[in-house]
């Protein structure tokens, strides 16, 4: 797992972009922009940061016990807020702010998961090929909380236009 510089256990892991040419032509393929926020989650601590490095997990206390179900690594995804209807609600997850689990809230926060970028205390995935990544991170996810997924990615561009308005929280396509 990436230790924080300093040994500060408040900074977000830091999201060193992995090498294009590492990657390989179309690896990546084409995912989702989800409407919530961009997020660090080491599972290991339960610990979640936001993308500018501010620690979210007492606000996310709920995201953050879910995340400590999974074996210890480091994810890069989005929080969303998901109401019990199954609508995604970026309203709601701004309640959140600062605040914690209400008792009574009608929705719950889950992790829409991008990518892994280490797992345990020492393997950094961050150079290897994003479809080795990937791989790993469905193989982490599998059999985990529902509350925590990854996100879909295709090389169909026809396919990733469709989730557009008719997948529910999503902005746009990656």
């Amino acid at each position: 797992m990436h230790r924080p510089e300093g040994g500060n256990r408040h900074r977000a892991p830091h999201r060193r972009r992995a090498d294009p040419a590492s990657a390989g032509a179309g690896a990546s393929g084409t995912t989702t922009k989800e409407d919530g926020w961009r997020c660090s989650v080491h599972t290991g601590s339960g610990r979640i940061w936001s993308r500018h490095g501010k620690l979210l997990t007492r606000a996310l206390a709920d995201a953050a016990e879910v995340a400590r179900e999974l074996p210890d690594c480091v994810l890069d995804g989005e929080l969303l807020a998901v109401t019990d209807a199954g609508e995604i609600s970026f309203g709601r997850l701004q309640t959140r702010a600062g605040r914690g689990p209400k008792p009574g809230a009608d929705f719950t926060v889950h992790i829409a998961v991008f990518d892994v970028l280490a797992i345990g205390d020492r393997t950094d995935l961050r150079p290897r090929p994003y479809r080795e990544r990937r791989a790993q991170l469905l193989d982490l996810l599998e059999g985990g909380p529902p509350r925590v997924r990854p996100v879909p990615v295709t090389t169909d561009v026809g396919e990733a236009m469709g989730w557009v308005g008719a997948l529910g929280g999503v902005e746009g396509i990656l």
